[in-house]
């Protein structure tokens, strides 16, 4: 295997662990063993079990936002685009779940640490300014509080507390109230004649 697909290997195999419980059952043995490599060679692409958990969110995350972009891009002129961004999230959080359920569990460190610069929040500002025609500053202040709905949907939904269509919705009308009460951008009607 090239460098490239042995780490991604060990990423794999680590969201697989993660099936079994929560981060603490991924370590750097453990995803040796399962991997059929020497205990040493995870520590040759990631620093500790730590890094490795911090790479799979990351990797969840860029898949996850790929997916919300591109369903956004696709949406129709007459499409809610509150509901798409919700349905694109929750259904990659079906393929992500796992994973996401064990690495943004409430107190779970590892959202903090892959996202100190604020990536999450930027493109959650991005997507309400670019689709939504909410002015810049707007979407910054709001990002967090947006983000934070999409995550606690997935705490309960993953948890089988709540029904997906019911975090969908929920999730579509934190949208919708921050659209409609959000100051617009001069542009917002270039914008989206251009996607």
């Amino acid at each position: 295997m090239s460098k490239g697909q042995r780490r991604h290997q060990l990423l794999d195999v680590a969201a697989l662990l993660l099936a079994d419980g929560d981060t603490h059952v991924v370590t750097m043995e453990r995803v040796a063993e399962h991997a059929g490599v020497s205990k040493a060679l995870p520590y040759a692409h990631f620093d500790n079990a730590e890094d490795l958990l911090i790479t799979l969110y990351r990797r969840a995350s860029v898949e996850l936002g790929e997916s919300i972009w591109q369903a956004l891009d696709e949406a129709g002129p007459t499409d809610d685009l509150a509901l798409v961004w919700a349905d694109a999230y929750y259904h990659c959080s079906v393929t992500q779940g796992v994973v996401f359920a064990a690495l943004i569990r409430p107190g779970s460190p590892i959202p903090a640490k892959a996202d100190r610069r604020g990536h999450a929040d930027e493109f959650v500002r991005r997507i309400l300014h670019r689709f939504f025609g909410v002015d810049q500053a707007h979407a910054q202040a709001v990002a967090s509080v947006v983000q934070g709905a999409f995550h606690g949907g997935s705490h309960t939904w993953l948890r089988d507390e709540t029904a997906r269509p019911v975090v969908i919705e929920t999730a579509a009308d934190v949208v919708r109230s921050v659209v409609a009460t959000a100051p617009k951008c001069d542009r917002h009607e270039h914008d989206r004649e251009t996607r």
